[in-house]
């Protein structure tokens, strides 16, 4: 059985992924990802630390490669404040016992403890359990209370109160430690915190649904189609039988004449199984490239090869107009230097710098002043295109 706590979203949705008979394509790791193992790298040394749980000069986790821009990823503030909220209650329930990255695996006999920074290495696993690790435990044995914390540095997931994975963790760490309650916490890069409590009643629900999951997963189960076929990161989307069985269709969209749409429920369809394929072609696609970096440039016939390449592109960078204008101005006048250039600040950019000077928890308010401010001054520029693509519940009713 492949399930594991960072997957129950998906299988609440799909199971056929967890059969042992399923074999798995080749796992890439993705820079959002690289980012993210680094962002809970920190957020753990931050805490092990500041409590004494570090071998005394442990650096601090180096950032990958793949990061440019950390200007709203901040570990050590997010993980700064959440001791600062930790300490105010410790008059009234006694300190927490607070620890980082802890390992549990649950299973038909309940939850045992595995140990702390395991990464994947669980060991072992029996037939049924399901292993998981939380980015922070603390507890108050005294008052059977406990919180699970995890960080999250990309886009926002399923909201606390839905979130399968915090729901396993929060039945873990209530079995292992015999505590009646476990608040779930998803703390956000950009300061965001989303709650969600589980008394006694609530945590016996999660176990209800995790044992009929266990259940099913152990009764060869079946591929279901769905929209989550692209959008819940499936393991399989490259080689499930659903997913190929929509190239064909998804092929013919794109060679083809537009399909003649019967209804909304077969627009969807289509729709979904173009998403399917595209799917598919984008993971042949980053398994050709793979190759041709391990093995070097690719023959395509006709005198053309796939290779990686280093490409260097210059750029005019100067801190003033005049700076640019002086080491060209024997060969072009100064009027029609002006004509040929216009005055260009990159959003982002100043974006970036506006946010940096603005408090924890208002740059995005300071940022919508800015611009409204720009656009009050006529200095925006804006133009309007048309295009199609998926809109989230929120945004649909705006």
């Amino acid at each position: 059985m492949k399930l594991s706590a960072s997957r129950m979203a998906l299988a609440r949705l799909c199971l056929y992924w967890t059969r042992d008979d399923v074999q798995w394509p080749e796992q890439t790791t993705s820079p959002a990802a690289e980012i993210g193992t680094w962002y809970h790298a920190v957020c753990a040394w931050i805490i092990g630390t500041a409590l004494g749980l570090l071998p005394e000069g442990t650096p601090i986790p180096e950032p990958p490669e793949c990061l440019s821009d950390a200007s709203e990823l901040t570990p050590r503030d997010d993980a700064n404040t959440l001791l600062a909220e930790l300490d105010e209650p410790a008059g009234e329930i006694g300190r927490a016992e607070i620890r980082t990255e802890v390992a549990y695996v649950y299973g038909p006999n309940g939850t045992r403890f595995v140990g702390f920074d395991v990464g994947r290495e669980y060991g072992e696993l029996a037939d049924g359990e399901i292993p998981g690790t939380a980015d922070v435990v603390v507890l108050w044995p005294s008052e059977s209370l406990a919180i699970v914390v995890d960080w999250k540095s990309g886009q926002r997931t399923d909201p606390a109160k839905e979130n399968a994975q915090l729901a396993l963790l929060a039945l873990m760490v209530s079995e292992h430690h015999g505590v009646d309650t476990v608040e779930v916490q998803l703390r956000y890069a950009d300061g965001w915190v989303d709650r969600h409590t589980y008394d006694a009643f609530g945590l016996v629900d999660v176990k209800d649904e995790v044992d009929s999951l266990i259940r099913r997963a152990g009764q060869d189960p079946k591929p279901v189609e769905g929209l989550y076929c692209t959008g819940r990161y499936c393991p399989i989307r490259a080689t499930c039988p659903r997913t190929v069985e929509a190239l064909p269709d998804g092929a013919a969209l794109v060679l083809s004449s537009s399909p003649a749409i019967t209804g909304p429920d077969h627009a969807a369809s289509l729709w979904h199984r173009a998403e399917a394929a595209q799917s598919l072609l984008d993971s042949v696609v980053t398994a050709v490239k793979a190759y041709v970096d391990t093995n070097g440039p690719l023959a395509l016939g006709d005198g053309k090869e796939l290779a990686c390449v280093d490409e260097t592109r210059e750029s005019i960078e100067a801190s003033t107009i005049q700076a640019v204008y002086e080491p060209v101005a024997q060969w072009v006048s100064a009027d029609r230097f002006a004509q040929c250039i216009s005055v260009s600040v990159p959003k982002g950019a100043l974006e970036k710098a506006v946010k940096e000077g603005a408090e924890r928890g208002r740059k995005t308010d300071v940022w919508d002043a800015a611009i409204e401010a720009l656009r009050v001054a006529g200095r925006l520029k804006s133009r309007t295109i048309t295009r199609h693509r998926v809109r989230k519940a929120k945004e649909q009713a705006a």
